[in-house]
């Protein structure tokens, strides 16, 4: 199912494929983001001192709601949204 995602919400990571390791774990294969997750934003903005602008923050929360409707669309649960 995933890997019929690609390319249909701009709000959502590419997914390429997945697979276990070590009997153990599991690695999921996605697109390469080189301005980093939001986790990073965040970081970088604590770093600097400075404090976060309320359309900042409302440009990303309405990023997130988008890439949540359009998965719950497809009846498909995130259970695990976090900014890493």
């Amino acid at each position: 199912m995933l890997k019929e995602l690609k390319n249909k919400c701009p709000y959502i990571i590419q997914y390429f494929d997945d697979f276990g390791f070590l009997g153990i774990f599991r690695c999921i294969i996605t697109e390469y983001c080189p301005n980093g997750d939001l986790d990073d934003s965040i970081i970088e903005y604590k770093k600097s001192g400075q404090n976060f602008d309320l359309n900042q923050i409302n440009f990303w929360a309405i990023q997130i709601m988008e890439g949540l409707v359009f998965l719950h669309e497809l009846k498909i649960i995130h259970r695990d949204i976090k900014p890493k």
